[in-house]
């Protein structure tokens, strides 16, 4: 297993940008971990087939729609 920084630990979910710096009309989010799948549920509703785009409503804790994009 790699290296994690300060304050990480092995097995932890962790989530990071992975765009480029500057403004921009897309960004991207990385996110790892054992709980990803939960996380994903509880942001869109349901969780895409492996390795399968799919664009989604993010939703916000009371269920409202926040946002747009696609979850992979």
């Amino acid at each position: 297993m790699g290296a994690v920084g300060p304050g990480v630990s092995p097995g932890d979910t962790i989530a990071a940008l992975a765009s480029g710096a500057g403004q921009a009309g897309v960004a991207v989010i990385r996110v790892s971990g054992a709980a990803v799948p939960q996380i994903v549920a509880d942001l869109i509703g349901r969780l895409p087939a492996p390795r399968h785009a799919v664009l989604a409503s993010f939703r916000d804790v009371d269920g409202r729609t926040i946002d747009q994009g696609i979850v992979l």
